[in-house]
């Protein structure tokens, strides 16, 4: 992770507005003009402020970057009196006044701006969620080798400052005594002096936290343990924040009215559904409901079903959908909501046959549905729920948390299958290698998981599963690559999948994952083979699908009833297409860090490069 700025507060006072600027802009250009007015403003006055009242001796680190394109603004280094290396985080506002809260939310205010008002993210909850980001994920901070603080400064706020503590802010006035607005100035020059022994230099803790490492984690499958331990189970970042927070209202407006709920979390691939639909079960004991009371359930996927289990470490047996009916539980939790097959059956035992009113939350992806035979759209969902009178409250996660500190490629993705009009940056730093060798593939990946890295082989299912009852077979997989040397791979195991998720053995290293054991999983590096049920047309400038390469006979049979019930039109067939785009969807977005690419047909790979390097 990186910063614009470094320095001791002596060293960096002497520097005029411009300079301060000039210097940030040496170590990158590309920030907007309100970037750089806020830096000459807010920044340089406490820089002046605290350099004028004795803190010179500090550190300061301006705009040190998070995931998600988050930086925080500035970090203030030292020593505690008693010699414990510490660090407070400055949140900084040039705020002048707020506008009422007229959308009800909790996590962001309404700030007026010029001639117009804008919701931005309340600058305590701001704070509160780098601290605990930093806490998690980066190293010398998790290893409490430094004390983290934070607080807030808006410097130029001659407003009511008890309006970011009322009404629906009231949850923040525990942390209003590191708030600090115009005119308060001596106020934050005492609160800073509680922590700091001014007469210490800052540089060795500053150097220690900038050479740290920051680590992502898989944060959500293990949290569910903690969540039946009644403590929080992740970090919630970008949208999870206010989504969290909204749905806390309707926890609290549930306990009152005892209503059915149904609430629909939409995200692509990587927004962290999964996550902050565990993080939900906490919030919910929160509110007072029981363990016993609520339920994460799956639509369909074994595979995820397994490593959810897995990783938390449950004893328990985990149900699907279909298997909780006999339960009247007040809270559940639909992961992999899309995959279901029949939504009416789906919302009426839910709802329908229940004793008492509950609060359903689906995580669901139109995108993310692989077969036919699975209809969990928003639209059908949202049918289904009207006609028993539930108006289902939407929630849709934007942000990218897989690759979003690599850059767009999710963008990418769907942009290239869907033709999505994305906005993609130029600046993508997620790795994206095209090779003509399944063999150098292999060789590299195999390289990143000797280094630590984790690892897998994706490709669509164009050859039979000839291991499923014998794992002596060895070569379900086999291509005569374009060098002459033959690739060999067998598919991921019918069994023990969850061993072959954290390859726990070698032979995890040589078994390919299909699209059923690909959904809802990530790893740092994978390896993609594009075949040829999928191609571009060159001549169409169109996707076109070949049902006679694949191998999945479950699938080729439900396409074959679908489009001869349908005549074999058009409409008919674009809706096969779709989930075949569906499937490679899947396929492709399941790394973290990099991916490496081999295709089959030339044609396609001109196309899909051109797209996703663009």
């Amino acid at each position: 992770m990186g910063c614009l700025l470094n320095g001791e507060i002596s060293e960096l006072a002497r520097l005029s507005c411009e300079d301060l600027v000039e210097n940030m802009l040496q170590v990158d250009i590309d920030h907007s003009i309100q970037e750089q007015l806020s830096w000459k403003n807010s920044l340089y006055l406490l820089i002046q402020l605290l350099n004028d009242q004795g803190f010179g001796n500090l550190w300061l680190v301006a705009e040190y970057s998070l995931t998600a394109d988050r930086r925080i603004d500035a970090i203030i280094f030292g020593y505690s009196n008693q010699q414990q290396p510490t660090a407070i985080i400055v949140e900084l506002k040039q705020w002048e006044k707020l506008a009422p809260n007229i959308e009800k939310q909790k996590t962001n205010v309404n700030v007026c701006i010029g001639n117009r008002n804008e919701y931005r993210l309340h600058p305590i909850y701001q704070t509160v969620n780098y601290t605990r980001d930093l806490k998690a994920h980066h190293e010398i901070v998790a290893n409490k080798k430094i004390d983290l603080y934070a607080i807030q400064y808006l410097h130029n706020f001659i407003g009511d400052k008890n309006a970011f503590f009322s009404e629906m802010y009231e949850d923040y006035q525990k942390l209003s005594v590191g708030f600090f607005v115009k005119g308060e100035e001596q106020l934050l020059v005492n609160h800073l002096k509680k922590y700091f022994d001014v007469t210490i230099n800052g540089e060795q803790v500053a150097t220690e936290f900038l050479e740290g490492k920051y680590i992502i984690g898989q944060v959500g499958f293990n949290g569910l343990r903690s969540v039946l331990n009644q403590k929080d189970n992740a970090i919630m970042l970008a949208d999870q924040i206010e989504i969290s927070a909204q749905i806390s209202q309707l926890f609290k407006e549930f306990i009152q009215n005892h209503r059915n709920t149904a609430i629909i979390i939409r995200g692509a691939a990587g927004t962290g559904k999964t996550i902050i639909g565990i993080h939900l079960l906490f919030l919910a004991q929160q509110h007072g409901l029981k363990t016993n009371d609520m339920v994460f359930t799956f639509a369909k996927s074994k595979m995820l079903r397994e490593v959810v289990k897995n990783e938390a470490g449950l004893m328990q047996h985990i149900p699907y959908l279909n298997g909780i009916a006999l339960k009247d539980y007040s809270f559940v939790v639909v992961d992999e909501a899309h995959r279901d097959t029949d939504i009416n059956k789906t919302i009426k035992s839910l709802f329908s046959y229940s004793k008492s009113p509950k609060i359903v939350v689906f995580l669901q992806d139109d995108h993310q549905r692989v077969l036919l035979e699975e209809v969990g759209t928003l639209l059908n969902y949202q049918k289904a729920l009207y006609r028993l009178g539930i108006e289902p409250v939407i929630f849709n996660l934007i942000v990218q948390k897989r690759s979003g500190n690599q850059g767009d490629y999710v963008d990418r993705i769907h942009k290239l299958l869907f033709d999505c009009k994305k906005v993609t940056s130029r600046n993508n730093t997620f790795d994206i290698v095209l090779s003509h060798s399944l063999k150098v593939i292999d060789e590299q990946l195999l390289k990143m998981k000797e280094l630590g890295e984790t690892t897998k082989w994706f490709a669509p299912y164009d050859w039979p599963w000839k291991s499923k009852n014998n794992l002596t077979i060895r070569n379900d997989i086999e291509i005569r690559d374009k060098d002459g040397t033959k690739f060999q791979k067998q598919w991921n195991p019918m069994r023990n999948q969850y061993d072959w998720y954290k390859d726990a053995d070698e032979t995890s290293f040589n078994q390919v994952g299909s699209v059923y054991t690909a959904q809802g999983l990530d790893y740092d590096y994978t390896g993609f083979i594009w075949y040829d049920d999928l191609r571009w047309d060159k001549s169409l400038s169109k996707w076109v699908f070949d049902l006679a390469k694949v191998k999945d006979q479950t699938f080729v049979k439900q396409v074959e009833r679908f489009l001869s019930s349908h005549n074999y039109s058009e409409a008919a067939c674009d809706e096969v297409l779709e989930i075949f785009l569906n499937q490679y969807y899947v396929l492709l977005t399941r790394a973290r860090k990099g991916i490496f690419l081999w295709f089959n047909d030339k044609d396609t790979e001109d196309h899909v490069m051109s797209v996703i390097k663009r």
